[in-house]
């Protein structure tokens, strides 16, 4: 008997190896590349980069910010989706890849369920609608009243159609009965430029990069998406408690960490993990409150049932607006 109780012993030992040396193993000396599918300057720079570094920190390895614009972040999400699922290749993104783009586009060379686990989500942020302070408008009533008026016509801009500012835009017409005209950019940076100088009237978009132009006095936030207050701009009032409720239907933003699927658990276990730590940190907290964010550290499973809840919610709200459809 005594012998049995050996080998058993033995067996449960041997079994237990592999997710021990990937746990300990991992990263192994090697870098670590963190993926993002936006190009550098985007609003998702600064916040991956602070990620990268408190990451390779942490795993005591270098991690690498690459980024792969193009195509609404599909370039480099398919990327993702196709590399090696040893924890080496990772995605920091906005939620468009997988929330938006398996609503809008007719097909895509990935899986936003299939091929990638969600890691953590790392932070989230709230949408504002901005406008160049020459505007006429100077609160969300009067731009409400300047909307609904047929003697003018208001643009908005977004940085791509079925982008979440285009689809925002939209439901906003839908919502108030407005006919906001949209003009799609290639990129935030032209759009938001364009709406400075007056060449389009109004975009939705977050702090991470109106803040600095809001403080600044170049342009002039009017209300925020959502149930509460911006603690970053707690001087600007929701559409709700101005009187507009309807877009707090919308959900929030956010930037968050991904692996490709089939990621051996006791990495991804690792990287929520480490990515927990990242987001309690007091010094991560106050990097976050500048740039209007606020922490999140949803992690795995639960992230990846937020996420799906998120593409429903957003599938109602574009086929209520007609529907978007991309190639």
């Amino acid at each position: 008997m005594s012998n049995l109780i050996r080998l058993l012993a033995l067996l449960a030992a041997v079994a237990s190896v592999p997710a021990a040396l990937a746990q300990k193993e991992y990263p192994a000396g090697k870098v670590v590349k963190l993926v993002v599918p936006f190009p550098a300057g985007a609003s998702t720079d600064a916040v991956s980069r602070l990620v990268a570094q408190r990451l390779g920190e942490a795993l005591a390895t270098p991690v690498i910010v690459d980024n792969r614009p193009g195509a609404s972040g599909i370039i480099g999400s398919e990327i993702v989706a196709k590399s090696a699922p040893d924890g080496l290749t990772l995605m920091f993104t906005i939620g468009a890849p997988l929330v938006m783009n398996p609503i809008t586009y007719r097909k895509l060379p990935y899986d936003a369920d299939r091929d990638f686990m969600p890691v953590a989500q790392i932070a989230t942020l709230t949408s504002f609608l901005v406008v160049t302070p020459a505007f006429p408008a100077k609160d969300i009533r009067e731009f409400m009243a300047l909307a609904k008026a047929k003697s003018r016509r208001i643009t908005f801009g977004s940085f791509g159609t079925g982008t979440g500012g285009h689809v925002a835009g939209e439901f906003f017409n839908k919502v108030y009965g407005t006919a906001m005209d949209h003009v799609p950019y290639k990129g935030v940076a032209d759009a938001v430029r364009d709406v400075i100088t007056g060449q389009i009237d109004t975009m939705f978009i977050d702090l991470t990069t109106a803040g600095p132009l809001i403080k600044s006095g170049k342009l002039r936030a009017l209300a925020a998406v959502g149930t509460v207050r911006a603690p970053a701009l707690p001087n600007v009032p929701t559409f709700a408690e101005s009187g507009f409720p309807g877009l707090e239907r919308m959900s929030k933003g956010w930037y968050g960490l991904l692996a490709p699927a089939k990621t051996p658990r006791p990495v991804l276990e690792r990287l929520a993990k480490e990515a927990e730590k990242i987001v309690r940190s007091a010094d991560t907290a106050a990097r976050f409150a500048e740039w209007g964010l606020e922490p999140a550290g949803m992690a795995l499973e639960k992230f990846s049932e937020q996420i799906r809840a998120e593409r429903s919610i957003n599938r109602k709200i574009i086929d209520e607006i007609g529907g978007i459809t991309l190639e």
